[in-house]
């Protein structure tokens, strides 16, 4: 029934091959990797965000209007709203742990996405910085609800 085989017919070409994928095995993964996805994810997703202006962005006159949303399913708009209301739980989690760790969790990320190790927090001590990486992965992880199995 899960099986590739079985899924159902595109739509406009859209592919389900990445649910039909992701979707399995994400259940079967170690909570540290599911963590490091969701970090390289939400650091790549707070990167794309625009800094604030100080004016308002959107006209008052204006502001309801919504334009037809009826291809949506096809260009991958349904999807990418989706991913920014998952990564802005993640950012809300992200921003309600305390210093140090949360600056610890902006460094691993910055990590993660780069490939390298050279990023560190100036609030975390280097003799430090492994323990309290840790402890923050943790604390995410329990605000996210990803727990060992």
């Amino acid at each position: 029934m899960g099986s590739a085989a079985s899924a159902p017919a595109h739509r406009h070409g859209a592919s389900t091959e990445a649910v039909v994928v992701s979707a399995p095995f994400a259940a079967h993964r170690r909570p540290v990797d599911q963590i490091n996805d969701v970090l390289r994810e939400w650091y790549i997703w707070s990167r794309s965000q625009s800094a604030e202006t100080g004016y308002p962005s959107i006209n008052v006159t204006c502001k309801l209007w919504r334009c037809s949303r009826q291809y949506d399913d096809a260009n991958g708009a349904f999807e990418a709203d989706a991913h920014s209301v998952e990564m802005e739980v993640v950012d809300r989690a992200i921003e309600g742990i305390e210093h140090p760790h949360r600056g610890a969790l902006h460094a691993l990320a910055r990590n993660l996405v780069t490939g390298l190790s050279v990023w560190r927090s100036g609030r975390v001590d280097a003799v430090d910085a492994l323990h309290i990486t840790a402890q923050a992965r943790e604390m995410l992880a329990k605000r996210l609800g990803i727990s060992e199995r």
